[in-house]
């Protein structure tokens, strides 16, 4: 799950799977369905049994490639894929190819997320490229001012 992006289907079947623990049958008889199933994968902290949903959880994992590429680019892995897919720039703002390893395109697909979160210090200001990069805070963003 943390090399590469799941499919959908095999998403659902593995959320099938654990739902029909919970709520499937047993010696004929159907099972009690104490929670929904939304509820069920909320936090322990907000009434739910804090079961993870495989799709969110794939994405966590793939975002979390990301981070490490970001933190240790002299990593062989980090090397690697900076050499093939974005020797010039970042992952963060690199594109995929169409013809991308699988492997690069679920690192892709988790670096969405990681976007969503991460933020950005400017520091001395010389790696600020001001035409194209996105330092306007956005309404539904993480990246808006502190009140």
């Amino acid at each position: 799950m943390s090399c590469f992006q799941l499919p959908k289907k095999m998403c659902q079947n593995l959320t099938s799977i654990l739902s029909n623990f919970w709520w499937g049958a047993a010696n004929g008889e159907r099972k009690v369905h104490w929670l929904a199933w939304h509820k069920m994968c909320k936090a322990k902290k907000e009434g739910g049994m804090g079961f993870r949903d495989p799709k969110a959880f794939n994405q966590a994992l793939l975002a979390k490639q990301v981070w490490r590429i970001l933190l240790y680019p002299s990593s062989l892995g980090a090397r690697v894929l900076k050499a093939r897919y974005f020797p010039e720039g970042s992952i963060m703002n690199t594109t995929c190819p169409s013809r991308g390893s699988l492997t690069f395109r679920s690192i892709i697909h988790g670096r969405e997320l990681l976007r969503e979160g991460v933020v950005w210090r400017i520091g001395d200001g010389t790696t600020v490229n001001v035409h194209h990069d996105s330092w306007i805070p956005r309404q539904g963003s993480l990246k808006t001012l502190a009140q």
